[in-house]
């Protein structure tokens, strides 16, 4: 099961704690994505992965996924070391990455 949640700049995914296959979420986000593509399409996500193991190769899936909808992954969140290990792998972050600052939040000297 997935839930999607807004963030300040862009959507974070959360995947159940189900045992699942991989590839069974990745085919369940697709056909999210295939339903909203306009709402999906060109955005930023984040993953919330929880305890999941996730290797190397899920993670390439995942991004080939995302790559047909020009959706780019920001951070893969996760409690599980070896996930956060194959994320790494590939340049992503276990934290969400914090926006930049608005205009009116920068003070002048």
């Amino acid at each position: 099961m997935i839930t999607i949640k807004g963030l300040r700049k862009g959507l974070l995914i959360v995947f159940s704690p189900e045992n699942e296959p991989w590839l069974a979420r990745l085919r369940e986000l697709k056909g999210r994505f295939i339903a909203n593509e306009a709402f999906f399409g060109g955005g930023q996500i984040a993953f919330d992965v929880g305890s999941l193991f996730l290797s190397a190769d899920d993670v390439q899936r995942s991004l080939a996924l995302l790559a047909e909808y020009q959706i780019q992954l920001v951070a893969i969140l996760t409690d599980n070391d070896a996930t956060r290990a194959s994320a790494a792998s590939f340049g992503i972050p276990d934290a969400i990455p914090a926006p930049p600052p608005r205009a009116s939040e920068i003070r002048g000297p």
